[in-house]
């Protein structure tokens, strides 16, 4: 096994302990005392492989996500036009984050502001799911003219974390208001509209 290998075994492990320790007293009442308590490892051990608590949580959070979007995968491929993928896929992905307890608690209650530019900016695997997700209907619509001119597929990704972002934050709307958000304000930014 080479240094890699090992070292994601050993930050796996580490985060398995820190989700057991999150469900039992909360993400924001875990203390990295806790975590290593709970891994039979010393507290020095975890920064071995996380800088501080906040790389921790961000390793964690990385990989639901990218668990939620491989799952998301299939119900993007049903989508007729970028319009509804844009809104539905939006909706999709901000259900199935809001279903994840655990991912829920961490972003709506974070007082961490590392964790909200890590939302927004994405680790190059979440890019790389995104991409995959999000890059069959962005093609369709550059072909059938849709996408405004001078917007790159990299930056309507970049909007999109942005505005998922802030609707997983505010999670005093409801679907059909995000919807109506959707429709009215994120669609016009990216789309050219149809029609006179």
């Amino acid at each position: 096994m080479n240094t890699t290998s090992r070292n994601h075994l050993n930050q796996d492990l580490f985060a398995e302990a820190a989700i057991r320790c999150f469900n039992k007293y909360g993400p924001q009442r875990t203390s990295m005392a806790d975590i290593a308590e709970e891994a039979g490892a010393s507290r020095q051990s975890i920064y071995r492989f996380f800088e501080d608590r906040s790389a921790l949580v961000q390793y964690i959070l990385e990989r639901r996500i990218t668990n939620m979007a491989r799952s998301l995968k299939k119900e993007f491929s049903t989508y007729s036009t970028v319009d509804e993928g844009l809104v539905e896929g939006s909706l999709a992905s901000i259900r199935i984050a809001r279903q994840d307890q655990l991912f829920n608690s961490i972003v709506v209650n974070s007082t961490d502001h590392s964790l909200e530019l890590f939302l927004v900016r994405a680790s190059e695997e979440i890019r790389d799911i995104m991409a995959a997700n999000w890059a069959p209907l962005l093609q369709q619509a550059r072909e059938n003219s849709r996408i405004r001119d001078g917007i790159t597929d990299e930056q309507i990704m970049e909007w999109i974390r942005h505005v998922h972002t802030v609707m997983m934050i505010r999670d005093d709307e409801s679907e059909d208001a995000q919807r109506a958000l959707l429709q009215n304000f994120f669609l016009p930014s990216v789309l050219r509209r149809l029609g006179p």
